[in-house]
């Protein structure tokens, strides 16, 4: 809730207004907080390949949730083997806290999804396009085609999968009953 407080105060900070100074840098602040995810998911640092690198950073988003999901489990399997909780309050904390997690995820996964199919003409021929973020790779190409795969997995399980799962999921579990159990 806190970053999401942030985001919107970020996205403040793009609205045509003109903010006083100390107004802009703390909403400056806010916005750079709250774009944490695709601070974590960028390997600029790490890798010494640029070429390379976007399609790191692709496969590190296509397995995000997964990663979330076994953290989240290991968490509360682990609370729940030293009998610090219920098996009841451990599940829905668990489904609790794998939400939270995954709508955290969830722009910073739609954003690189998208990415993927980003593709601009370099030079006068209309015909050479390379992918926006890593221009060493022709569009539609065979090299290419990784990265479509990859974005159309993305497309189907986190854009439009994932929210309806977790609507059905809480809907399922009733979200007064969770929060019941949570306390």
């Amino acid at each position: 809730v806190f970053i999401s407080g942030m985001q919107v105060n970020g996205i403040a900070l793009g609205l045509n207004y003109n903010w006083s100074g100390a107004v802009s840098s703390v909403l400056s602040a806010q916005r750079s907080v709250s774009r944490i995810g695709p601070a974590l998911l960028t390997l600029e640092c790490a890798t010494g390949d640029p070429a390379g690198r976007f399609w790191t950073e692709c496969l590190l988003s296509l397995f995000t949730p997964p990663i979330l999901l076994a953290v989240a489990a290991a968490v509360w399997g682990t609370v729940f083997a030293c009998r610090l909780r219920t098996q009841v309050q451990c599940e829905a904390r668990f489904v609790a806290t794998s939400v939270i997690f995954l709508l955290q995820a969830y722009p910073s996964l739609c954003q690189q999804a998208f990415r993927m199919l980003q593709c601009r003409v370099v030079g006068r021929n209309p015909e050479d396009r390379f992918l926006q973020h890593d221009l060493s790779v022709r569009c539609y190409s065979t090299e290419h085609t990784k990265f479509l795969v990859v974005a159309i997995l993305m497309l189907l399980f986190y854009v439009v999968a994932l929210p309806v799962a977790a609507s059905v999921e809480l809907r399922r579990r009733g979200v007064q009953s969770m929060l019941g159990r949570w306390q």
